[in-house]
Parts: structure tokens; sequence; C-alpha cells
């Protein structure tokens, strides 16, 4: 089951306390015995912390990390971001090239950038972008393939020229109708066997997409539930062909 919101917070601050504690010279973290990935090691600062990590960064290194992109209702920075098993499913289906699409913005940005995609990210909010951009310049992740757009999702998408894309994120704005208008530019550009991912599945909004997709059995293959995440495969080319008539989730609840 994925991390709570509350959970997510926690595991961040407490990792963020106890990181890069141990030997300042050797570069190790507390615990870690030597190694040639430590033979390679750089000092970086990020807010009031100073971490040793490696120029190359992966999944493990990200989580233990955990930056905070975000900001809570009294301004101060905290982690919103996807849940960390999440992450760990999702960067299986990662590889250089990739091409990718989320709408939102936060540590799965990072995970798609270093993991050498050709990335669009879309959020309103220009210190997620800034933030985000420093994170990556200061560790060293290459952002030359990654753009991101400073616009809410449903005025950038339809200017974007999209397709054959291989993952789709949906985790940006949740009130209705976002979701649906990111998923309706998203599933068309997503080639046939890609991935539709959708967030927060425990909202209404995420629900009533995940179930509509579920019934869509013509379209789209359940692929895996994540905690509050759900990962679907498309199975056709074009998936907004059809009528209400041929879509189950509105037929099985007609009166």
């Amino acid at each position: 089951m994925g991390l709570t919101r509350e959970g997510e917070e926690t595991i961040c601050r407490e990792e963020s306390r106890g990181f890069c504690s141990g030997d300042r010279q050797s570069g190790l973290l507390v615990g870690e015995a030597p190694s040639r990935r430590n033979e390679e090691r750089t000092e970086h600062r990020f807010g009031d912390l100073v971490h040793c990590w490696p120029i190359k960064m992966d999944l493990k290194q990200l989580i233990e990390l955990c930056p905070e992109f975000h900001q809570d209702a009294q301004g101060d920075p905290i982690s919103w971001g996807i849940a960390w098993d999440v992450l760990r499913f999702l960067e299986n289906r990662l590889a250089k090239g990739s091409k990718t699409l989320e709408t939102g913005a936060g540590v799965s940005t990072v995970l798609f950038a270093a993991s050498g995609c050709s990335h669009i990210s879309i959020t309103p909010v220009a210190r997620e972008i800034a933030t985000i951009r420093e994170f990556c310049e200061r560790h060293g992740i290459d952002m030359s393939h990654v753009q991101l757009l400073e616009q809410r999702s449903e005025y950038a998408l339809p200017a974007l020229d999209l397709d054959d894309l291989d993952v789709v994120l949906i985790d940006g704005r949740h009130a209705f109708p976002s979701p649906f208008v990111d998923w309706f530019y998203g599933a068309d550009a997503l080639k046939m066997g890609g991935w539709m991912v959708v967030d927060d599945t425990h909202l209404l909004t995420g629900t009533i997409l995940r179930d509509f997709m579920n019934e869509d059995h013509n379209n789209w293959r359940l692929i895996a539930d994540v905690g509050n995440t759900t990962f679907f495969e498309k199975l056709v080319a074009t998936v907004h062909l059809g009528e209400w008539t041929e879509q189950p989730y509105i037929l099985n609840r007609m009166p």
C-alpha cells in the first residue's frame, strides 16, 4: 500500500535530518560500507542541508534525500510528492529517451529527468519549477531533455504537439474537471502499449477516472493498483472514437 501524505512527510523530514551525518571526509552515509560507488561523491547544498551524494542519482538516493518542492498552507516547504512505492514501480518502465508527460511536478519530475526521459511537466506554480531546477542542477541531473511549463494544464495541453508518449502521469489539479481534461489530451497522445498513470484515486475525481478506465476493457488494461495510484496499459491507437453507448462505465449506471 502507498504511503499516506502524512507518512511521506514524516519519512522525508526524518531522513533529511539523518542524512549525511556520518563521516564528512569520506562522504559515507550513516551505516554505509565503502564501495566503488562512494569513490565519486560530491558535496551539494539544498536549502539549509548539506548532502554528500553521488553525481548520478538513482531512485534509492532520491528517496533518502526526499526534497521538499511544495508548500503547505502556511508557506512552509513540504513534499506532496507521489508515493515512493509508486515511483519504484514506475521506474521499471522508464528508460533513456522515453517520451513522457505529467501534469503536476515534484519528485516524479526528478525521476523522469534522472532516467533520461524526454519529459514535459506542467504546473502553474513557479516556485516548484525553480526548486526542481535548482535541485537537479546541484545534483548533476541533466535537464536539457525536460520541459517545465508554468501554466495550468487545461491551457497548456491543447497547444502542445504530443504523440507517441510512453507514459502519461496525471497528478496535477484534482478539482473537477481537471483530471478528466488532462486524461482527454493525454490518452490519445499515448502510444499503444503506453502507460496511463492516475494518482490520488482516493479522491472522487481520481476514483471516477480509475473506475471509468477499469471498466473500459476494449481500450485499457489494468496493470496494478499501488496505494492510491493506478497503472493502465493502452490497448488501442485511439480511445476517443466511440459514443456513450460504447462506454461500459456509462451503460452500467443507466437507470
